[in-house]
């Protein structure tokens, strides 16, 4: 399915589960937080090599702060992208490389004020990304993705594993079948973590 300026209703509702995806955002932000807080692992190298557990708390605090800045944009009438469409990965280094404070508050407060703002409005209203124009509700599902993710890969530096609920889960599969053609197997949450390139161990 295209993704870029796109209405709400070319998506399944499964895929733009709303408000739902807006309290397990919040949900799955806290619980992250609460597992990032141990000052003790810090510096523990995570799997986005080569990030620590810290720089991984710094890359969503910045993500967040991208996503909450682009929907203050979007809400003044600006649909503008962020950056290419093939910059992603350099503009996560970058942003990582240049943060400088507590990554954990940032987090948090960034988190706070994006879902705050999305849940203001409506699923459907359009928000500048790379991508092209897309709808709030899929832009809290990628950050729901991000969340929950990351938070595997935290936990994979201190030799353990994350999973999310299942409808957390479901709601993620059903996301990525509709945009990027994903299809999960036996096991939709580790399927989906080896979609986004990592190795599991």
């Amino acid at each position: 399915m295209k993704v870029g300026s796109v209405a709400i209703s070319d998506y399944p509702p499964a895929v733009i589960p709303w408000p739902a995806a807006l309290d397990w955002s919040a949900a799955e932000s806290r619980s992250y937080l609460a597992a990032a807080s141990d000052p003790a692992v810090q510096g523990h190298p995570a799997r986005c090599s080569p990030w620590t557990v810290r720089d991984l708390t710094a890359h969503l605090a910045a993500t967040f702060q991208r996503f909450a800045d682009q929907l203050d944009k979007a809400n003044a009438g600006d649909l503008t992208a962020p950056f290419e469409p093939g910059d992603l990965s350099r503009q996560n280094r970058r942003a990582v490389g240049l943060f400088r404070g507590d990554p954990a508050q940032a987090l948090s407060g960034q988190a706070t004020r994006f879902l705050r703002q999305a849940r203001r409005g409506q699923a459907g209203q359009l928000m500048g990304h790379q991508r092209g124009p897309v709808p709030v509700g899929l832009q809290v599902m990628w950050g729901l993705s991000e969340l929950t993710v990351h938070h595997d890969d935290l936990a994979h530096a201190i030799g353990s594993s994350y999973r999310p609920g299942d409808s957390i889960v479901a709601a993620l599969v059903a996301m990525k079948e509709a945009v990027d053609g994903f299809e999960a197997g036996d096991d939709p949450w580790l399927d989906y973590l080896r979609s986004t390139g990592r190795l599991l161990t």
